[in-house]
């Protein structure tokens, strides 16, 4: 079905004296089967109307954003202020047009009028909720100040700056502000005539001197009007990656021991809904709990755990750990502190589900390296998954393995050591069948059992194990299972079972794909395995050697086409590949 977009053209008031121009009205575009639930802000140059960043706008929409394109007095231009003899010039001249005060000699604009009297108005009809948190603001020019200076009074979820500000040197700019200054960005062009060095001056003020790669970008291309060409389809590229920073806000942030902390990220990308949870599958770590502030947050929620700043200087990339299945960050604190106090900074995720689709979780990794990058600076970032965590990283590592929704990968993972992965996908379930429905969170592999329907406790895409049913794959031909009607399907006097090929086309035979899609070509790989079926507590697997729940021909399996650069088997088992001090020691190496 073709998807619509709908635009809504809203009546502009009067401009207030002495400001006299014929404006177009504003205007509105959202598409709602693509809505993310984030609003976007635009405000255009010095004598623009809102249809100037009209390609822009519609790009927004096509990335899940509502957009609001506003007119409002712009007929003065802001370099006006580095001749007026007022001082602080482009603080007053901010200061009238966004907020409608009567302070700069050089424009007269009343609330109704000033930008956020407007915005405030076109929201009310439009019916859009007026929730800085969710609105991003873009400006073009003299709107890019505006929209800079918008951030400072409200906590707003981001600020694009294109071509602009021209306020370098202007008191404003250093001032704290509600929006982080992490959140400006900016795109403009080396030949601007307003001179990019001063433009970029401004908005390293605004970052308060944190610059990155992904947050000041300055394009070299010929063209026809430097200053113009920032908002011309050419840079729709560009543009996407402005637009793609702000899906993802910081909710909150708990400080923990040693200098560390806790953010609460979450992602508005609409495929990330709400999972069911056994009570098994709830979060039961306290502090988790209340970070998520509930024990059954939604995907689009993550936890990003960081273990405090190391005491030697910290010259090598950060370390992200990816988590298993049924634990969170606080099962591999031993192995963060370790790492950190070889001068790692070293950050743990806990996911919202611990069991959830492995798409799901390799987008929430994506979030969280491009989090880690923005706050260290950081051009790459090292990777140690563990369990199910490897399947997550393995998937965000492989750029063609995706979802159309998903965030590219962004060529920003140096090393990725796998760890008692089942990299070669699992058969555990079918060769020892569960049958406590869910008690223990692991899956059911009988549709009945002792004339019960079990097929809820099944391994299915829109179940309780997503990510399990994307792991399954078959290895008999090299281990024959002794419980083959489990194995293969059929019906006992106790149960009824479906068989495994039926669990891999639940799945959508995720792992036979995964095998035929080569991993990106630089990321240096490492297997570390381990062979002592002993985990506590656990039916371990002996059909053949394993570390008592992956098989080591699994966890050997290297990605396609990977770079692999270690292959090592260890005398542990599943949990002491990651808490054991010969197993922390071969991690520590690989990330030397």
């Amino acid at each position: 079905m073709k998807r619509m977009l709908v635009a809504l053209c809203l009546s502009a008031a009067a401009w207030a004296e002495p400001v006299e121009q014929a404006v177009g009205p504003h205007q509105a575009y959202w598409d709602d089967e693509k809505s993310n639930g984030l609003i976007l802000v635009s405000l255009g140059g010095t004598n623009s109307r809102p249809t100037d960043l009209e390609a822009f706008n519609r790009q927004a929409v096509e990335l899940g954003y509502k957009v609001l394109a506003l007119a409002y007095p712009n007929t003065v231009i802001s370099t006006a202020c580095r001749d007026s003899k007022q001082p602080d010039a482009f603080d007053r001249f901010r200061e009238s047009i966004v907020e409608g005060k009567p302070t700069s000699e050089l424009v007269e604009v009343d609330r109704a009028n000033s930008i956020e009297g407007r915005l405030q108005s076109a929201l009310t009809q439009l019916q859009w909720p007026q929730d800085w948190s969710k609105m991003v603001v873009v400006g073009h020019s003299q709107g890019s100040g505006h929209a800079a200076y918008l951030g400072k009074l409200h906590r707003l979820r981001g600020v694009i700056m294109l071509a602009g500000p021209q306020d370098d040197g202007a008191r404003w700019l250093s001032r704290p502000g509600q929006t982080d200054p992490l959140n400006y960005v900016g795109f403009l062009h080396e030949k601007d005539f307003f001179e990019v060095k001063r433009q970029a001056r401004a908005i390293t003020t605004l970052r308060q001197g944190k610059l990155s790669p992904q947050s000041l970008i300055i394009s070299r291309e010929t063209v026809d009007d430097p200053h113009v060409s920032v908002i011309q389809p050419q840079f729709q590229e560009v543009w996407r990656q402005l637009l793609g920073q702000f899906r993802v806000a910081c909710l909150s942030r708990k400080d923990t021991e040693e200098g560390g902390w806790i953010e609460h990220l979450q992602d508005s990308q609409p495929h990330l809904g709400q999972r069911a949870f056994l009570p098994s599958q709830q979060q039961k770590t306290p502090v988790v709990v209340e970070c998520f502030t509930t024990a059954t947050p939604p995907s689009s929620s993550l936890l990003l755990h960081y273990c405090g700043p190391p005491q030697a200087s910290a010259t090598m990339p950060p370390v992200v750990i990816v988590p298993g299945a049924k634990v969170d960050a606080t099962f591999y604190q031993a192995l963060a502190r370790t790492l950190k106090g070889q001068g790692r900074h070293v950050y743990t995720l806990t996911f919202a589900h611990n069991q959830d689709d492995n798409y799901v979780q390799a987008q929430q990794l994506a979030n969280a390296i491009a989090r880690v990058r923005q706050l260290s600076e950081a051009a790459e970032v090292d990777l140690v998954a563990h369990s199910k965590g490897c399947v997550v990283a393995t998937v965000y590592c492989t750029p063609e393995f995706r979802r159309d929704w998903m965030t590219a990968y962004q060529g920003d993972v140096r090393r990725l050591l796998l760890v008692g992965g089942p990299n070669g996908g699992i058969d555990y379930f079918h060769r020892h069948p569960f049958e406590d429905q869910g008690a223990s969170n692991w899956p059911m592999v009988w549709k009945r059992l002792d004339g019960k329907d079990c097929s809820s406790f099944q391994m299915d895409l829109a179940g309780y194990w997503p990510g399990q049913a994307q792991l399954v794959a078959r290895w008999d031909g090299r281990y024959p299972p002794r419980d083959k009607v489990s194995y293969y399907g059929g019906t006992t006097e106790r149960f009824e079972a479906e068989g495994i090929d039926a669990a891999v086309e639940a799945g959508e035979n995720f792992m036979a794909r995964l095998h035929d899609t080569p991993i990106a070509p630089t990321i240096q790989v490492g297997l570390l395995a381990g062979n002592v079926a002993d985990v506590p507590g656990f039916r371990n697997e002996k059909d053949g050697a394993s570390d008592g729940i992956i098989l080591l021909d699994s966890a050997l399996r290297a990605p396609y086409r990977a770079h692999l650069v270690k292959k090592t088997v260890l005398p542990c088992n599943h949990i002491q590949l990651i808490l054991g001090s010969e197993a922390q020691a071969q991690i520590s190496e690989f990330l030397r």
